[in-house]
């Protein structure tokens, strides 16, 4: 193991980012990645090992992932409100389902999780033992691949929380709708006093 410190941060990062380029989670060239790292943490580290995970990166994908398919689902319970309000029903509450499960970090609890290809991703963990005995346990970690990016929350950074909100001030609202056009579809009474509604949203 070496003892000198010869990685300059900010020219290591550089080196990755022009050898290696974009490093979706889980692709080729994270892969590549975590072995180069393997090789640069075998000079200051006395073990190091690679960790092999899978995912499915495709649901993070801005155009295929999963904001377009609440996109999508949003957008069709805006159309079958009028028509069929039973599934304009169901696809808000699956566009609901998949944006929160995401928001929370929670997908391998979303079943949209695993209708994208699975890949293997790899960690590197490099250690480096004490001359004596340790007192205390010293870990540092980070992301050596580039995930996506949404251009709307790199432009208004924290405003984009405002954003969001009104979205689920929206879909709340949409879902009482919804309800009462079902409703009223069974009260002949309640019926006319939907109607309005209806009016508003067109």
């Amino acid at each position: 193991m070496s003892t000198n410190n010869e990685i300059k941060p900010k020219q290591f990062i550089n080196e990755i980012c022009e050898n290696f380029g974009p490093r979706p989670s889980c692709s080729d060239s994270s892969r590549k990645t975590a072995l180069y790292l393997r090789s640069k943490f075998k000079k200051y580290c006395n073990n190091v090992e690679l960790e092999e995970f899978y995912g499915y990166p495709g649901f993070a994908k801005p155009f295929i992932g999963y904001p377009m398919i609440t996109t999508i689902l949003f957008f069709l319970a805006l159309g079958l409100y009028f028509f069929i309000p039973i599934i304009s029903l169901i696809s808000l509450i699956l566009g609901i389902y998949a944006s929160v499960f995401k928001l929370f970090s929670l997908e391998e609890y979303d079943f949209f999780y695993y209708m994208y290809p699975r890949r293997m991703g790899m960690n590197v963990i490099g250690k480096i033992l004490p001359e004596n005995k340790p007192e205390k346990l010293v870990i540092l970690g980070g992301h050596h691949d580039s995930p996506y990016y949404f251009p709307l929350y790199w432009k208004f950074k924290k405003k984009t929380v405002y954003y969001v909100y009104s979205l689920v001030v929206f879909a709340i609202i949409f879902f009482i709708l919804i309800v009462l056009k079902i409703i009223s579809q069974f009260t002949y009474g309640f019926q006319f006093s939907i109607l309005a509604f209806d009016y508003f949203l067109i």
